[in-house]
């Protein structure tokens, strides 16, 4: 990731972006990276959206194995996984990730967000926040950003 995981995870829920345009452009790279990844984009392009116990996009992807694509729009981070709707699947190499860079996306890897969770990480995190990783016990930084929590 651009800048490491420190600065990632630090704020990981302070909005930064506006999101509107950020699921637009989320909507748009999806499928070019599906068309040059041979994938092929399964229902509805912008995925289950956030709510009170979530905090990304997803979209699940269909070519020789099956993908979720994951969206953080606070910190416009974009990971994969490839057991579909498992908040603790291992992250996987993001399929067209270029792509996604390419749009304005930070693209997450595997070694990143499969990362063990170290003080360090929780450094910039609000009181909020904090109480949260304490109560949920997230294993790994991926955990943090692509996350539950109530």
């Amino acid at each position: 990731m651009t800048g490491g995981v420190l600065p990632l995870v630090a704020g990981c829920t302070a909005p930064a972006w506006d999101a509107a345009e950020c699921v637009r452009s989320w909507m748009g790279a999806i499928h070019a990276a599906a068309r040059t990844s041979r994938y092929r984009v399964m229902g509805d392009a912008e995925g289950p959206r956030p709510g009170p116990t979530r905090n990304f996009y997803s979209v699940e992807l269909r070519g020789e194995d099956v993908v979720e694509l994951r969206l953080n729009v606070p910190m416009r981070v974009v990971a994969a996984v490839r057991e579909v709707g498992r908040i603790d699947a291992p992250y996987c190499e993001v399929p067209g990730a270029a792509t996604f860079v390419v749009a304005g996306f930070v693209v997450g890897t595997p070694e990143e967000l499969n990362a063990s969770v170290v003080d360090e990480h929780l450094v910039g995190l609000s009181k909020a926040d904090l109480v949260d990783v304490k109560y949920h016990e997230p294993r790994t930084v991926g955990q943090i950003l692509f996350n539950w929590f109530d």
